[in-house]
Formats: structure tokens, sequence, C-alpha cells
């Protein structure tokens, strides 16, 4: 709708590569969510369909690092379907009712181009988890003296700052700005528990089945940690480790961030217990003075005492603060419940470096 032969054209002649994906668009998509919890909505199945050949460019463009840009929301709920735990994207015609809201990982895209969206939309759920929660600003505003809503990703800009911005063929004055919230962090889901660190002030979510305490200052100087906590669960056969290290200007972008994740990943390898640990699948954000670096893991697990290793999956973020850096990686047993994963994302989303 929004690019012309002659735009797609110009983004060819700069190789920038296109493919088509089909995905038949239900009324499903387009209820409003109406629970309380948004993870109770259901999704209606909608058909999708996904060439070999459009399969194969992207995940050739993957693996060569080059960045997967959605194109609108249907786009992007038809390659995160058609792509399973392994990372690849695969061809084929299938039904999906994949509902993709805050905490939901995505595997596929780097970035999402995308309109307006009505408030309690499933599709303004898509974008919340893709963008963050901290950076979806609602904007009432009047045009042709009717009330109108819209949502646009911004970087938390204050009023004026607004005032200035060119959306689309609408012009935001002063005056036409009906009112602006800051973002806010959202109380945690039912079923969990927000841990905040009383000193340092990081925080995330966690299962409130899940037990566990920040480290004294004494266990955080052996580990040549600022502060840091744990928590386990036995019942989800899962654990979670926070670290925060105190570094001035620690998210200064001249320093290189491939280098500093490959430090922690190098550190976190060298774990007591830990036999060996597998990056699979990277993505790195740069919002509001943060740089956040995703990842996904696979590592195998042996104590002292355990007859044999134990294979276990895993995701991280690492947070790249003015204060300092936040480490907090989780990870479940393959044989764990499957509300361990959904947990674990929930916990990564959450995760917050100290203000």
């Amino acid at each position: 709708m929004h690019f012309t032969e002659e735009l797609l054209a110009a983004l060819r002649r700069q190789g920038v590569g296109t493919v088509f994906v089909t995905l038949h668009v239900g009324a499903g998509t387009f209820q409003p969510i109406r629970v309380e919890q948004v993870e109770q909505h259901r999704m209606e199945e909608e058909e999708y369909e996904l060439s070999n050949a459009a399969a194969e460019r992207i995940n050739a463009a993957k693996a060569a690092g080059r960045k997967i840009i959605a194109v609108g929301t249907t786009t992007t709920r038809a390659l995160e379907s058609a792509c399973p735990a392994d990372g690849k994207v695969q061809a084929g015609r299938r039904r999906t009712s994949l509902f993709i809201h805050p905490g939901y990982r995505f595997r596929v895209i780097d970035a999402l181009i995308t309109n307006f969206h009505l408030p309690r939309s499933t599709l303004l759920m898509l974008v919340a988890a893709f963008a963050g929660l901290d950076f979806l600003v609602a904007i009432d505003f009047y045009i042709n003296e009717t009330t109108r809503y819209a949502d646009v990703i911004l970087p938390t800009p204050s009023p004026a700052e607004l005032a200035s911005y060119e959306l689309g063929f609408y012009h935001l004055s002063v005056r036409n700005v009906a009112k602006w919230s800051p973002a806010v962090v959202s109380p945690p889901p039912i079923g969990f528990l927000r841990y905040q660190d009383p000193k340092v002030g990081y925080s995330f979510d966690y299962p409130n089945n899940w037990t566990g305490q920040p480290l004294s200052d004494k266990e955080a100087s052996e580990q040549r940690m600022s502060a840091g906590a744990m928590f386990t669960s036995q019942k989800d056969a899962a654990f979670l480790t926070a670290v925060w290290n105190e570094l001035d200007k620690a998210n200064n972008p001249a320093n290189e961030n491939d280098l500093i994740v490959e430090v922690i990943l190098k550190s976190m390898s060298s774990s007591d217990g830990t036999t060996k640990l597998e990056e699979l699948a990277r993505r790195v954000e740069t919002r509001n003075g943060l740089i956040k670096t995703y990842l996904d893991l696979k590592a195998v697990f042996q104590t002292q005492g355990q007859s044999a290793p134990l294979d276990f999956l895993g995701k991280a973020v690492i947070v790249r603060a003015s204060r300092g850096i936040l480490l907090v990686a989780a990870f479940y047993s393959k044989d764990s419940p499957s509300n361990a994963a959904t947990a674990t994302d929930q916990i990564i989303a959450s995760a917050r470096a100290p203000e």
C-alpha cells in the first residue's frame, strides 16, 4: 500500500532485497481484547503461506547478518509463525493462532514498519511487544474537529518535542496534543512478583513460586560484581541470575557492544558447573540511552555430585546503562514444564536497569 514500484526499485538499487509472504487475515485480528490479563486472549486461526524461494532468501539473509524488516503486522505474524525454535524460517502453507504480546521473543524480524493501530487491539499488542512498553506513547489528537486516536513509537519525548513531530499527513501542534504521559512500568502479571534490588535499584519480574534473594556484599565481592541476585525453582527446573556492575558511562556507543557481550558470555561459560554455553540468537536494541542485547542460549550444566550433565535452554538480556551494566539470565531444563519457557520470556522482558 505504501511502497510504489518506483520506491521498491530505488530500494533494490541500494541493495535492499524484497520477498513476499501471504497471511489471510481473519476477523480475529480485529477483535478487541476484552480480558483484563492480555495472556488470556485467544486468537482465531488464520492461514499463511511462505514460498520456498522466500524462505531461502530470508534464511540466507539472516545467516549473512542482514536485517529482516517486516512491512506490516500481518507480515510479522506470518514470519514469526513460520519460524520454529531453531530460528530458521520454514516454507509452506499453514494455519496459525499466534498472539504476539509483550513478553514475546521475536525470532525473525529486526525492524517493523507499521501503521497506527486502535487501542486494545491485537495489532497494538504486537507493536508493544516489539517496541517495548516504555516506548509506546498514546497520543489523543483532534483532526477536522473530531477526536481520533493513534499510537506512535517515540523515544519518550517531552510534550514540547511532540509538537514538532511530523507524522504521516498529520502535523501535531501544541493545540492538537490533548494529553501526554511518560512511559510507566506496568505491574507484574498474575502469578509474578517484582524484585527490585534495595541498594542498586535494578528490577525484574519472577514467578511467585520461585525463591531467592540478593547476594550479600561478601558474595558479590567474591564474584567480582557490584551486586547480584539468584532465584531458583525446583518445580520448574529453572533458575535465574542477575548481575549488576557499576561502570561509568557504560552506554557510551563508542564502546564496541559485541566485544562487551563476548566478554560477558566468556565469563558465564567459565562459571562453576557450566560445561558448555552456546549462543543461538542475538538481537540488539538502542533506545532511550540504553543499549540492550537479547540472547537465546543453550547450556549444559553439571555440578559436583551429579552423575550426568543436564541440558538447559535460556534467555538473557544485557543492558548497558549510564551507571553500569545489568545482566539478567534465566535458564530452564529441556524437561521443564511448558510454563517455564513463558516465565523466562517474562523475566527477560521485564528487566530494568537502575535509573
